[in-house]
């Protein structure tokens, strides 16, 4: 018993414990693995620029990208240049890409009571 609380303790203490990051600078380099991933985001941005299913409407996107701005605090708004593109999708679904991108589907969108329910959808 005294052991498996001990064990207990270290896990709690353990799983505490942060990690220092050096800030992020201009000079700041991606490892080979997240490199990677940003190449391949890239690619399937430009993927789904090219299939059709993105929906085209300048006034919604500003929109929406003023709702992100507004609810990033700007320092990090300032390093990290989120867009908001809309899918054309009935599914209530939502991703990102580590670049910023963030994709919304229309059936998401189509949830909403109201212009301020833009990021708490209503439920069923």
């Amino acid at each position: 018993m005294r052991y498996t609380v001990l064990a207990f303790i270290s896990c709690l203490i353990l799983g505490c414990a942060t990690t220092r990051l050096p800030p992020v600078s201009q000079n700041f380099r991606l490892e080979d693995d997240e490199r990677r991933l940003w190449l391949r985001s890239e690619e399937e941005e430009k993927a789904l620029g090219r299939s059709g299913m993105v929906y085209r409407d300048e006034e919604l996107d500003l929109y929406l990208n003023e709702v992100a701005k507004r609810l990033v605090p700007p320092e990090i708004f300032g390093s990290i240049p989120f867009k908001i593109v809309v899918i054309k999708s009935p599914l209530l679904n939502a991703f990102t890409y580590p670049n910023g991108v963030i994709y919304a589907h229309t059936g998401l969108l189509a949830r909403m009571d109201n212009r301020g329910s833009a990021c708490y959808p209503s439920r069923p």
